[in-house]
């Protein structure tokens, strides 16, 4: 199979919008699931990926796990921070080694509206630098409603909101 992405700034840019333009169907649903999810895991932080074919995948959120083995070192709870399950984390990392990598990371941030936090920037980077070649998205959610979303990518060394859609 033949990859016609084309890399830019060592990213494969313009994934989503390129997912919403000639798959806008699949692209839509992709983007309802990831509200369905949220509005479900409501008052908590939901979170997952979304494949380059536009499949969803939805992720258990270890946040409350974490928490409840080390608050000192996980002081929030799922209701305000998300972390991927090992098997999610294990099923993303495998992701990019076939034909359908994800290509975007989301989570929810409930009640205070989506935007991309230090906390999720210093959760994305090491050592400065994108662990996943991923874009990130943010849906707003609020009393169970969702309310939009925000696309974040890394650019020029700091993460910059590239889309965004207020329902």
């Amino acid at each position: 199979m033949v990859d016609d992405r084309k890399p830019t700034c060592g990213s494969f840019q313009h994934r989503w919008e390129q997912l919403l333009a000639d798959e806008p169907q699949r692209g839509r649903a992709a983007l309802q699931e990831a509200y369905r999810h949220a509005s479900e895991a409501y008052p908590d932080e939901c979170c997952g990926f979304i494949l380059a074919s536009g499949q969803v995948h939805r992720a258990v959120n270890n946040q409350d796990v974490l928490h409840a083995e080390d608050p000192i070192r996980w002081p929030r709870s799922a209701r305000d921070a998300y972390s991927l399950a090992p098997a999610d984390l294990y099923r993303l990392g495998l992701s990019f080694l076939g034909a359908d990598p994800a290509i975007i990371v989301y989570h929810s941030h409930p009640d205070v509206g989506a935007y991309f936090s230090e906390k999720d920037a210093a959760d994305a980077l090491y050592e400065g630098k994108p662990i996943y070649d991923v874009d990130y998205l943010v849906v707003d959610v609020r009393q169970t409603l969702p309310k939009g979303a925000k696309l974040f990518r890394f650019l020029d060394s700091a993460f910059t909101c590239v889309w965004s859609e207020e329902l």
